[in-house]
Protein backbone atom coordinates (compact mmCIF):
# COMPACT_ATOMS: atom_id res chain seq x y z
CA UNK A 1 0.00 0.00 0.00
CA UNK A 2 1.38 3.31 -1.30
CA UNK A 3 1.81 6.01 1.24
CA UNK A 4 -0.38 9.40 0.42
CA UNK A 5 0.25 12.85 1.43
CA UNK A 6 -1.76 13.86 2.74
CA UNK A 7 -3.53 11.10 4.02
CA UNK A 8 -6.78 10.40 2.13
CA UNK A 9 -9.28 11.63 5.47
CA UNK A 10 -6.83 14.96 5.53
CA UNK A 11 -6.87 15.45 1.83
CA UNK A 12 -9.79 17.58 0.11
CA UNK A 13 -10.58 16.58 -3.47
CA UNK A 14 -12.25 18.71 -6.19
CA UNK A 15 -13.99 15.74 -6.98
CA UNK A 16 -15.56 12.27 -7.10
CA UNK A 17 -12.84 10.84 -9.69
CA UNK A 18 -9.40 12.73 -7.70
CA UNK A 19 -11.09 10.53 -4.64
CA UNK A 20 -11.03 6.96 -6.07
CA UNK A 21 -8.24 7.87 -8.05
CA UNK A 22 -6.39 8.25 -4.93
CA UNK A 23 -7.87 5.29 -3.21
CA UNK A 24 -6.55 3.05 -5.83
CA UNK A 25 -3.01 4.57 -5.98
CA UNK A 26 -3.29 3.73 -2.51
CA UNK A 27 -4.28 0.34 -2.42
CA UNK A 28 -3.09 -1.09 -5.43
CA UNK A 29 1.00 0.73 -5.72
CA UNK A 30 3.54 -1.07 -4.18
CA UNK A 31 4.61 -0.16 -0.10
CA UNK A 32 7.37 2.36 -0.96
CA UNK A 33 5.68 4.30 -3.55
CA UNK A 34 4.49 8.01 -2.65
CA UNK A 35 1.39 9.90 -3.84
CA UNK A 36 1.54 13.71 -3.41
CA UNK A 37 -2.10 15.26 -4.03
CA UNK A 38 -2.20 18.84 -5.03
CA UNK A 39 1.24 19.95 -4.40
CA UNK A 40 3.15 22.85 -5.52
CA UNK A 41 5.01 21.61 -8.88
CA UNK A 42 7.64 23.75 -11.18
CA UNK A 43 8.71 27.88 -11.87
CA UNK A 44 4.70 28.55 -12.97
CA UNK A 45 3.20 26.85 -9.72
CA UNK A 46 1.41 24.33 -11.24
CA UNK A 47 -0.90 22.09 -8.97
CA UNK A 48 -1.05 18.59 -10.52
CA UNK A 49 -3.76 16.56 -8.89
CA UNK A 50 -1.31 13.93 -8.34
CA UNK A 51 2.92 13.35 -8.17
CA UNK A 52 3.43 9.29 -7.74
CA UNK A 53 7.34 8.41 -7.00
CA UNK A 54 8.31 4.77 -7.47
CA UNK A 55 12.06 4.46 -6.24
CA UNK A 56 12.50 1.86 -9.50
CA UNK A 57 9.93 2.78 -11.40
CA UNK A 58 10.17 6.49 -11.47
CA UNK A 59 7.79 9.41 -11.26
CA UNK A 60 4.76 10.15 -13.01
CA UNK A 61 2.50 13.48 -12.83
CA UNK A 62 -1.17 13.08 -13.31
CA UNK A 63 -3.75 15.39 -13.86
CA UNK A 64 -7.59 13.98 -13.40
CA UNK A 65 -10.57 15.02 -15.58
CA UNK A 66 -13.31 13.51 -14.54
CA UNK A 67 -15.58 12.68 -17.75
CA UNK A 68 -17.42 10.09 -19.00
CA UNK A 69 -17.20 8.69 -22.66
CA UNK A 70 -20.83 9.20 -23.80
CA UNK A 71 -19.82 13.31 -23.22
CA UNK A 72 -16.57 13.54 -25.06
CA UNK A 73 -17.41 14.53 -28.53
CA UNK A 74 -14.11 14.55 -30.25
CA UNK A 75 -10.50 14.81 -28.70
CA UNK A 76 -7.01 14.69 -30.28
CA UNK A 77 -3.37 15.51 -28.84
CA UNK A 78 -4.20 18.68 -28.03
CA UNK A 79 -7.82 19.29 -27.28
CA UNK A 80 -10.82 17.70 -26.43
CA UNK A 81 -14.11 19.03 -26.85
CA UNK A 82 -16.93 17.71 -24.37
CA UNK A 83 -20.99 17.95 -24.70
CA UNK A 84 -22.38 19.03 -21.83
CA UNK A 85 -26.04 20.48 -20.36
CA UNK A 86 -25.46 23.71 -21.30
CA UNK A 87 -23.99 22.86 -24.81
CA UNK A 88 -20.30 22.00 -26.11
CA UNK A 89 -16.88 23.03 -23.87
CA UNK A 90 -13.44 22.58 -25.25
CA UNK A 91 -10.78 22.13 -23.05
CA UNK A 92 -6.99 22.74 -24.52
CA UNK A 93 -3.85 20.91 -23.25
CA UNK A 94 -1.48 23.28 -21.56
CA UNK A 95 0.26 21.78 -18.88
CA UNK A 96 3.70 23.06 -18.77
CA UNK A 97 6.40 22.42 -16.34
CA UNK A 98 8.99 24.46 -17.09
Amino acid sequence: MATLIPSLGAARFDSRGELRLAERLKDCLEDNAWVWHNILVGPFGRHPDFVALHPQQGIVVLEVKDWRLDTIASANSKQVDLLTNRGSASHGCNFRLG
